[in-house]
């Protein structure tokens, strides 16, 4: 992070910007014993003691810095800025580099920062997501608000480029759809609050012809799984490359209880014979316990005749 980036993050609460904005130099003199900013303008500890100082600190017993508790911070600026009904973020076609001795670093504001990162920092703040302040600011960024026509995530959406520094576009769609980030992070939490947007739609398929129930088999998240289901969710739709059910996604990332809840559910162990089955998934990625459950249910093995899987059956059979 840039420390005019880390500047503007903490000018920002959860109630949105400070009175006072708080200038690069202001950071750099009241951290002048742990940060420094480096020749590329790149926050950096003055020493490596001073992180360790930092995750050692306690107080009743109680860390006083972690890592997740550090993501969760940067969510929360990062979602005050985007959660204003007064900021639009324009995509960035290309990342505007700056040269400096050995190194390149994007030139951007904070608005772009947040853009690009606030789910990272989401994902990296672990159970701090479901606490406040953060959990009811993904609820607004999520939820289109009355009298408004769009909701931050839209905003947030259309602002995205294919430059963003992690792989999040693979998980948009056209409309738009929140849905996706809730499968793809495991929002269970806010789920209930987008299932009344008028985009919310548990069929449609992303730029990558999956779906939201299929992706949230393949990433484990086992709550958002049972809330499509109950939501009425097609329990053997298919991805679109290739055709593969949301059982085959579960199967071959080896989600034990989520291949029990599909299964519970009604999800068709009967597999397109020219395709690799849920069976032979959970056989070639070695999750033995899932190829016991659907091997005892009579599912089909597909086209995948490897000795690896013969050899499997044999050793089950015997």
């Amino acid at each position: 992070m840039l420390i005019t980036e880390l500047a503007k993050a903490v000018s920002y609460d959860e109630n949105g910007p400070l009175v006072a904005e708080i200038t690069p130099d202001h950071i750099l003199k009241i951290c002048s014993n742990f940060l420094l900013a480096d020749t590329s303008q790149v926050v950096q500890f003055c020493h490596l003691s001073a992180r360790e100082f930092l995750e050692k600190r306690q107080t009743n017993s109680i860390l006083d810095y972690s890592c997740d508790l550090a993501h969760a911070q940067a969510a929360i600026s990062s979602l005050a800025l985007l959660n204003r009904n007064d900021i639009i973020i324009s995509p960035t076609p290309e990342l505007n580099f700056t040269q400096k001795p050995g190194n390149f670093v994007p030139k951007r504001n904070f608005s772009e920062y947040a853009r690009d990162f606030v789910m990272f920092h989401i994902k990296m703040s672990g159970e701090n997501r479901k606490q406040h302040p953060l959990e009811s600011m993904l609820q607004s960024f999520f939820s289109r608000r009355p009298l408004e026509a769009r909701s931050p995530f839209l905003n947030w959406s259309n602002g995205l480029s294919p430059n963003t520094s992690y792989d999040l576009l693979r998980y948009q769609s056209e409309p738009p759809n929140p849905l996706f980030m809730v499968c793809e992070w495991g929002f269970a939490n806010v789920f209930e609050t987008i299932s009344g947007n008028v985009d919310f739609n548990l069929e449609q398929l992303n730029a990558a012809g999956i779906s939201p129930l299929y992706l949230a088999c393949r990433r484990g998240h086992y709550d958002v799984v049972l809330l499509l289901l109950e939501y009425g969710a097609d329990i053997d739709a298919t991805s679109h490359h290739p055709p593969r059910s949301a059982l085959h996604a579960a199967a071959k990332s080896g989600h034990y209880e989520i291949v029990s809840l599909l299964l519970q559910r009604g999800a068709s162990v009967v597999g397109d014979p020219s395709r690799t089955s849920p069976l032979a998934a959970a056989a070639k990625e070695g999750h033995f316990a899932i190829f016991k459950l659907l091997f005892e249910l009579g599912a089909d093995r597909g086209d995948y005749k490897s000795a690896f899987v013969d050899a499997i059956l044999l050793i089950y059979n015997h």
